[in-house]
């Protein structure tokens, strides 16, 4: 009897141990359930607000991006603008250069051509001028001697003649004195045969003036003749 009421007196004991235990272990339990719940809370509220800050971070890099991205595509416009410019004022350069050359090119052209012309047309009036005097010259052989026979009759053509192959000579066949000693030598035969026409005695007048025109009139023509041949070749180029 004794040892049944020990036993269940025990069994009470350890039943309220066990209940006492179970109630305290629950109560634990559930305090760290609480603490964990509130750690992982705490947690989550780190997480959000770190990645809000690494967001904002982020959101900063990228707006900063933007910035040097817009500022260098601004820097850049304007270097493209800046070289655009220098390239249309070279190329303006160019173009005006072009035009001057172009403008020159044309005077010079044209004062070539004028060159040109004038050459041909002196040439022309080269060769006209060759034959006239070339011919007053020929004829002036024979006015020569009927002059010095017959001063009143032939004074004027015979002044005339001798006048006009003076200025042709003087003025269209003496370049480079090319004629310059035919000049010198008419201008002599000219003066001389007007001195033998004055001569009053009619026999010595002839004489004087057939060796006047054999030693020198004679040869003088020939070479005078012989050089305006010579010039009209030159002129056509033969």
């Amino acid at each position: 009897m004794e040892a049944q009421t020990a036993i269940s007196f025990l069994a009470g004991l350890i039943g309220a141990g066990v209940g006492a235990y179970a109630v305290s272990y629950f109560k634990v339990s559930a305090q760290i359930k609480a603490h964990t719940n509130h750690i992982e809370e705490i947690l989550d509220q780190k997480y959000l607000i770190k990645n809000k800050e690494e967001s904002a971070k982020i959101d900063v890099v990228t707006n900063r991006l933007d910035d040097i991205l817009k500022q260098q595509k601004a820097i850049t416009g304007t270097n493209e603008a800046e070289k655009i410019d220098v390239l249309t004022a070279k190329m303006d350069q160019v173009v005006e250069q072009q035009k001057c050359i172009t403008l020159t090119n044309e005077l010079i052209k044209s004062d070539i051509e004028n060159i040109s012309w004038k050459r041909k047309e002196s040439q022309i009036i080269r060769r006209q001028k060759i034959d006239e005097v070339y011919v007053k010259l020929l004829e002036l052989q024979y006015i020569r001697g009927a002059y010095v026979a017959n001063k009143t009759e032939y004074s004027s053509r015979f002044h005339e003649l001798n006048t006009e192959v003076i200025g042709i000579i003087h003025l269209y066949l003496n370049n480079n004195d090319e004629l310059h000693d035919e000049f010198i030598k008419f201008i002599s035969i000219y003066n001389k045969t007007d001195e033998l026409a004055e001569i009053t005695c009619k026999e010595s007048k002839t004489q004087q003036f057939s060796k006047f025109n054999n030693e020198e009139i004679a040869p003088f023509q020939s070479t005078i003749l012989f050089r305006l041949r010579d010039l009209m070749k030159k002129e056509l180029g033969e």
